[in-house]
């Protein structure tokens, strides 16, 4: 027993004692003390199969003895048709039939102590129970464990909803046509604005699935989307591929492959990956409707963001009480959206020009903000020309 569980204790006891520095003291030793519970169980499971596995590896060194000094055939069996008979069952009765060594074993122990040495039971008859119940803790432990349902509040729902706003807000600034619409590896504020003019297979699989999921959560039209994913699809054309596959690093503003020059077969994965979800988003956007309370959701997480930039003020109030209320009852209608942004475009408006330019982060939300709007109300229109002119809606068979 120590022999197996003595690694794990003083590795979880060494890496308590060495804390990260950017990690809390508390979050450090809560982390430390559930990975050191975790180490015990799976070495008390290693000693709850022990017999078995003995079993397997004696089984395994004298069938490999056998084919290579006497029978000469098999030599290329790696798993024994036995054990596949039972993989994939999960009855309690096929559980034992396999691990049958660890309960006759144990259970001839039991009897050979309690008649010749009683005394010894005390001691042994713990691990004794343990090897013969090993094959039904193996069955219970191997059961498909129950789905749990996420319980996320209000305030959880928000604080996501504000995180995939600000992380659309890199790829929507740093994608663009300067960069041959490829994401930078990075953008680094401190000590000074960098743009890490690099990308990988991989950042471009993302950069392309995060177009496909700002059109989902509203943050962009179908327009938008085609315009940036077609941009990213005519660079990857472009770019020098070795067999098909796309080099590891790509310098963004030249396309030249950067050295030394590899293949990835995890980035060439990753992208082929993001490439079969963005076929099927791309197939999808011909039955979405032009017109979804999604849009109007988008607006309200960019409002959300700003919230946290700039004190609270009548127009901040008026601004979040038309969101809330259009999202809570949409009426989703070309004319009455048109009405609907015309009036928060004035309120952005209006946001933008009563605040300070000190205030940076601030000043580019509510610009973001003001931007959003317009931009929406613009995509709508090119749909609908007719809502320029007050007409009535043209009739489609």
């Amino acid at each position: 027993v120590v022999i197996i569980l003595l690694p794990s204790i003083v590795s979880s006891i060494w890496a308590a004692l060495h804390k990260p520095t950017e990690m809390h003291l508390e979050q450090h030793l809560i982390l430390s003390a559930k990975r050191l519970g975790e180490n015990i169980l799976f070495n008390a499971f290693a000693i709850v199969c022990l017999p078995y596995e003995a079993f397997k590896n004696i089984d395994a060194i004298l069938r490999t003895n056998w084919r290579m000094l006497i029978s000469n055939r098999k030599l290329l069996q790696w798993t024994p048709s036995g054990m596949l008979k039972f993989s994939n069952d999960a009855s309690i009765y096929l559980s034992y039939r396999s691990m049958w060594f660890a309960p006759f074993i144990s259970t001839a122990a039991f009897i050979y102590i309690s008649i010749y040495h009683p005394l010894r039971l005390v001691v042994a008859a713990p691990v004794l129970i343990a090897w013969i119940l090993s094959p039904f803790i193996a069955w219970w432990l191997s059961k498909p464990q129950q789905k749990r349902v996420a319980d996320i509040t209000d305030d959880q729902h928000i604080f996501l909803e504000k995180v995939a706003r600000k992380t659309w807000a890199f790829f929507q600034t740093f994608v663009n046509a300067e960069e041959n619409w490829l994401p930078p590896d990075n953008f680094q504020e401190q000590p000074v604005p960098v743009i890490a003019h690099r990308t990988s297979p991989t950042n471009i699989g993302l950069a392309l699935l995060a177009n496909l999921s700002a059109y989902d959560f509203g943050y962009i039209q179908a327009e938008h989307f085609i315009e940036r994913t077609t941009g990213t699809i005519n660079t990857l054309q472009r770019m020098e591929r070795y067999r098909g596959h796309f080099y590891n690093w790509y310098d963004t503003l030249t396309l030249q492959p950067l050295l030394p020059l590899y293949i990835s077969s995890v980035d060439s994965g990753n992208l082929a990956g993001h490439m079969l979800t963005l076929r099927q988003g791309i197939v999808q956007l011909s039955h979405q409707k032009i017109l979804s309370p999604r849009l109007f959701k988008g607006i309200r997480d960019t409002f959300r963001v700003l919230e946290d930039y700039i004190p609270e003020n009548d127009l901040l109030q008026e601004m979040r009480t038309e969101i809330n209320a259009f999202c809570e009852t949409p009426v989703l209608n070309l004319s009455t959206a048109k009405i609907y942004l015309d009036k928060l475009i004035s309120l952005s408006e209006k946001i933008v020009a009563n605040l300070n330019p000190i205030e940076e982060e601030g000043l580019w939300w509510s610009q973001e903000l003001d931007a959003h709007c317009r931009n929406m109300l613009k995509d709508l229109l090119h749909v609908a020309p007719w809502l320029l002119l007050g007409e009535t809606p043209p009739k489609f068979a």
